[in-house]
């Protein structure tokens, strides 16, 4: 037992391993996408409740792991009690090649809306929740992809949105496009560049001390969409750090959700 206790003890200590105390417990149906390795689960809200919207939830995990409990399952019973449909999505790290994430997160916004009819939802009110690095990745396919793959509104919450080294989260870039990123790529995947007119309406969340990933990015995205008369929302909160996902440690919480809810409802 001495032996275990202290081979835990060390492997805690090894710089980027990261030990899950608890396995998060999956929360709806599960429904496996085409590449194998990413995942989406489904949870619909009561027939009598439901109203037609939906959610992909994007969990963060600076692109290398996820944080499904606290940015994922744990918001499934909010959303169905607003009478939206949740679908949480394991989507694969990149580990250098950035298609990986943003493949399954395209193929379950576009899988929602091919189920629409037998799940209860309106084509045209499919949304993206994005925290974190998950951020990044829904912002990026609010930003870029097209057709039945774009979401029709975006709530990013202290969301990672550029690749530039000056105020990115420098483990997300890394991971995502690798430490020896060409311009081109950095580019690519710096959202708050690839805005448009037809970007989809946004509502944005940040902490003004976020020492991991800088506010900026949230401000950088929403002057982008307000430069090109896209709707956006945009609320900074004088504390709340990083990563507090669902849970009540975040003392602006309560006002949070109730304009997180009323931006929802004027959909």
């Amino acid at each position: 037992m001495k032996y275990i206790m202290s081979l835990l003890l060390a492997l805690a200590v090894v710089p980027g391993l990261r030990l899950e105390a608890k396995a998060p417990a999956p929360v709806g149906k599960e429904i496996v996408l085409s590449s194998g390795t990413g995942r989406i689960y489904v949870s619909l809200p009561e027939a009598g409740r439901a109203d037609g919207r939906a959610v992909v939830l994007c969990p963060g995990g600076r692109y290398g792991y996820l944080e499904l409990q606290s940015e994922g399952f744990d918001w499934v019973g909010y959303l169905n009690s607003m009478g939206c449909a949740a679908i949480v999505l394991r989507y694969t790290m990149p580990a250098g090649d950035p298609s990986k994430p943003v493949r399954d997160a395209e193929e379950a916004v576009a899988l929602v809306r091919r189920h629409a009819s037998e799940w209860g939802i309106r084509p045209d009110a499919v949304g993206i929740f994005g925290f974190s690095a998950g951020g990044h990745l829904a912002s990026y396919v609010a930003t870029n992809s097209r057709g039945e793959a774009r979401p029709d509104f975006q709530c990013l919450f202290y969301p990672v949105v550029t690749m530039d080294s000056s105020y990115t989260h420098m483990p997300s870039r890394n991971n995502l496009i690798g430490p020896r990123a060409t311009a081109a790529d950095v580019r690519r995947y710096s959202n708050e560049l690839n805005v448009d007119s037809t970007s989809p309406r946004a509502f944005i969340v940040a902490n003004e001390d976020d020492v991991k990933v800088p506010a900026r990015n949230a401000i950088s995205y929403y002057l982008a969409l307000k430069a090109n008369g896209v709707p956006a929302a945009l609320h900074v909160y004088p504390t709340g750090a990083h990563g507090w996902g669902f849970g009540g440690r975040f003392a602006y919480r309560r006002q949070l959700m109730g304009e997180l809810e009323a931006w929802l409802d004027s959909l």
